[in-house]
C-alpha cells in the first residue's frame, strides 16, 4: 500500500502503516451521523477505505493489517471450537457486528465518505478455551453464549462461569446480560450450552449438559421463544433439534424479505429458487443467513447475505463459487439498483465466510481450512461500486 492508492489506514494503537504516514487527528473521531456516543472511547483505527482490498487477520488484542491474504500465516490449525475466527456477523448501528471466537466482538461502523471506525473489544474475561455461538440478538443487541464446548479436546472441560456477552452502544466494555430463557442453564450450576442457532420461524433452539453430573453428560435438547424473555423452554427430542438446525429447502420465497430475495433471483446461482439456506432473524425484521443454492448439475453453490429489515445500503449477498471461479457479491447500488462486483480469489484451502455492508463498503470474512481444523482467518474492506 502506498499514497498513490489513496488508501491509508490511520494507526491507533497496533497495526501497522505501510508507505505513506498520514498526519494523526488531534481529537479523536468521532461516528458522523452517530453523535458521540456509540461507544466512549476513541477506537481502535479509522480505516480509509477505497478500491484496492485491505485485508486484516485476527490476532491477539487486535487483527494484524496485511499486504495480502497470502502472507496470512499467524495461526497453526486447530478445531473449529477453539479457534480464533468469526463465527457469524449481524446488522449493528449502520454497520456490523462480528463475533470471533477465543477473542470477543468487533464493530465496523460509516464515519465520513472514505471512513470506517473499527472497535475491537477483547474479552479477557472469556473463559479460556471456550468456545462462541454464532451471534444473536437480545434485547436488540449482538449477544453470544460462550460454552467448554470439548467434542475435539479432553472431555470434561467445565462451563464458563459467565456464559453470556453482549455488545451494547454507549459501553466500553462487552457486558453480561440476563436472559431469563436461560436462567436455569447457570454455569455455576453445571450446565453448558454448546450449540445454540436461532431460526427464522421464531425459536431459540440449543443443546445443554450438565457436567456437575456422574459419569458422561447427557446431552439434552430445548427450544425457547426468540425473544429470550419468556421463561417458558420446551424440551425436544434430538431427532426434532437437528431437523430445526438442517438448512431449510427455500422453493416458497414468501419467507425471506424481498430485498434478499431479489438479491438471489438477480444473482442467478439458482433460476428456479430452489435454495437450501440456514435462516437467522430477530423480531426487529434483521436478517442474516448462510446456505446454498442447488444447481442443475447437482452441485451447490455457497450463498451468504446480510440484510437490515427494509434498508438497501446494508443488504448484501456473497455468492462463493468453488475452484477458479471468483466469488461475487451482489448489492444495492444507486437508485436501488442491483450491482455485482467480483471479490478477490482466495489461495487454495480458503474460503469466504460471510458478508456485510458499512457506509458503502463490503467487510467480507475468510478463513483457511483442513477438515473440521480452522487455520489464519480475518476480513477484507473494500468500497463497493456506486
Amino acid at each position: 500500500m502506498n499514497c498513490r492508492i489513496g488508501q491509508a489506514v490511520i494507526l491507533l494503537s497496533l497495526l501497522c502503516l505501510y508507505g505513506c504516514k498520514p498526519k494523526m487527528p488531534e481529537t479523536p473521531p468521532q461516528p458522523a451521523g452517530h453523535g458521540n456516543n456509540v461507544f466512549p472511547h476513541t477506537p481502535q483505527a479509522v480505516i480509509m477505505t477505497g478500491k484496492t482490498p485491505l485485508w486484516f487477520e485476527f490476532a491477539p488484542l487486535i487483527p494484524n493489517h496485511l499486504k495480502r491474504v497470502e502472507d496470512a500465516a499467524l495461526n497453526e490449525f486447530s478445531p473449529w471450537p477453539v479457534a480464533r475466527h468469526a463465527t457469524g456477523l449481524l446488522p449493528f448501528e449502520n454497520g456490523l457486528a462480528a463475533a470471533v471466537n477465543r477473542y470477543g466482538f468487533l464493530a465496523v461502523l460509516p464515519d465520513k465518505p472514505g471512513k470506517l471506525l473499527f472497535y475491537a473489544f477483547e474479552e479477557t474475561e472469556w473463559f479460556p478455551g471456550a468456545t462462541a455461538s454464532i451471534p444473536f440478538y437480545f434485547d436488540g443487541r449482538p449477544t453470544v453464549i460462550l460454552s467448554g464446548h470439548d467434542f475435539f479436546l479432553e472431555a470434561g472441560l467445565p462451563p464458563p462461569l459467565k456464559q453470556f456477552f453482549a455488545l451494547v452502544p454507549g459501553e466500553s466494555l462487552l457486558t453480561n446480560p440476563l436472559i431469563p430463557a436461560f436462567e436455569q442453564f447457570a454455569g455455576a450450576d453445571g450446565w453448558d450450552i454448546e450449540t445454540f442457532f436461532p431460526t427464522a420461524q421464531g425459536w431459540w433452539y440449543f443443546k445443554a449438559r450438565n457436567k456437575s453430573t456422574q459419569g458422561k453428560p447427557a446431552n439434552h435438547y430445548y427450544r425457547a421463544e426468540a425473544s429470550g424473555v419468556s421463561q417458558k423452554i420446551d424440551e425436544v427430542g434430538e431427532a426434532a433439534f437437528y431437523e430445526a438446525f438442517a438448512p431449510l429447502k427455500v422453493t416458497a420465497v414468501s419467507v425471506l424479505p424481498p430485498l434478499v430475495n431479489a438479491l438471489l433471483v438477480e444473482s442467478g446461482v439458482s433460476q428456479d429458487g430452489n435454495w437450501h439456506l440456514t435462516l437467522f432473524t430477530d423480531t426487529a425484521g434483521k436478517l442474516a443467513f448462510s446456505g446454498a443454492a442447488a444447481k442443475t448439475d447437482g452441485t451447490a453453490t455457497p450463498l451468504y447475505a446480510m440484510n437490515a429489515g427494509d434498508d438497501y445500503e446494508q443488504s448484501v449477498l456473497l455468492v462463493s463459487e468453488r475452484g477458479a471461479a471468483p466469488a461475487a457479491v451482489f448489492y444495492y447500488g444507486g437508485n436501488a439498483a442491483i450491482k455485482k462486483q467480483a471479490l478477490p480469489i482466495l489461495p487454495e484451502n480458503f474460503f469466504w465466510t460471510g458478508a456485510g455492508c458499512a457506509g458503502g463498503n463490503l467487510i467480507a470474512f475468510w478463513e483457511e481450512r483442513d477438515n473440521w481444523n480452522i487455520g489464519a482467518a480475518g476480513f477484507m474492506i473494500v468500497k463497493l461500486e456506486q
